[in-house]
């Protein structure tokens, strides 16, 4: 009977320590998360210009069937709390797509020959509003799944990061690119590309106030994956408290094997970057008089406004 008693003490013991593991696990990682959810919040204004460029292997070439082995895009953004526009070049270098939200309408604005203005109350590309690569995103791409909006309101969300607490899998306090830090394994049911498994590898740089300088993301079906390093940052002081912002970022998607297939290097203009200052809110909205047609989605109706 001793025995049997000893036994189940022991087995208490266990539930316990594990329960507090457990617990502890839990609040070092939504400690993590919860200041990159702050990070969000105290950004509220941002404008600057950025380039990618990106180098695609000749494997990657055939079994896509690309056309060119390097291409290079960019985008000139500009953010103030939820209101957003981004600008970026047409896929052939011959015109550009602007997108717009002006707190109460999206706008989508296409400029070649003619311009064509697409106007909704509903978010006209649903899950890449910024139609584009945006580096303020790059290195928080880890956090979305299948069906988020890959905007910076969305990442403002605190039950966002809740989700993501969940999904935390492992913890290791480790060093990383001459930083020391905590690294967290991510488990994701529906990842934001696929919609399927996918494991993430994530490392917060504690001297950056654990801003995300490098993650791994790894497919569970097919096992490519993609890493994403941060090379250079800028840190502004603002009363909100210091602001990290990522102005180079490499990211590798490699074949299953190991194999690169694709290099892009994404990076900010320096000297086009502000932070949290002071924008005008006309930027964010484009008068209808300043284009050949309107699509107004609300109305299901096309129109001419010049024309007489």
């Amino acid at each position: 009977m001793k025995k049997l008693i000893k036994k189940f003490d022991f087995v208490i013991i266990l539930s316990i320590l594990f329960n507090l593991c457990s617990f502890v696990f839990a609040s070092e990682v939504e400690k993590i998360l919860q200041i990159q959810n702050k990070y969000f919040q105290k950004l509220y204004s941002a404008e600057f210009s950025s380039k990618v460029a990106v180098s695609n292997t000749e494997e990657i070439m055939k079994l896509q069937k690309l056309p060119i082995n390097k291409f290079e895009s960019g985008m000139n953004f500009i953010l103030k709390g939820t209101k957003y526009r981004s600008e970026v070049p047409m896929g052939d270098g011959k015109g550009r797509y602007v997108s717009l939200y002006n707190g109460e309408k999206y706008q989508f604005l296409e400029i070649r020959n003619k311009s064509i203005l697409f106007v909704s109350s509903n978010n006209l590309q649903s899950q890449n509003p910024y139609n584009g690569l945006n580096p303020l995103l790059v290195p928080f791409m880890f956090v979305f799944q299948k069906g988020d909006a890959i905007n910076i309101e969305t990442l403002q969300k605190p039950d966002i990061w809740l989700r993501l607490t969940k999904e935390a899998v492992t913890t290791q306090n480790t060093e990383k690119f001459g930083h020391k830090g905590i690294n967290i394994i991510f488990y994701k049911k529906t990842d934001f590309r696929s919609g399927k498994e996918e494991n993430y590898e994530v490392f917060f740089a504690e001297d950056l106030n654990y801003f995300p300088i490098y993650w791994k993301g790894t497919d569970h079906l097919t096992m490519t994956f993609t890493e994403t390093k941060v090379l250079e940052t800028k840190i502004f002081e603002k009363e909100s408290g210091s602001i990290v912002i990522p102005i180079r970022i490499e990211v590798k998607a490699y074949f299953e094997n190991g194999k690169l297939a694709q290099t892009s290097n994404v990076e900010i203009d320096i000297n086009t970057l502000k932070i949290n200052q002071p924008v005008r809110d006309e930027v964010f909205t484009i008068p209808i008089s300043q284009v050949d047609r309107v699509y107004d989605a609300d109305l299901d109706m096309w129109f001419e406004p010049n024309k007489k």
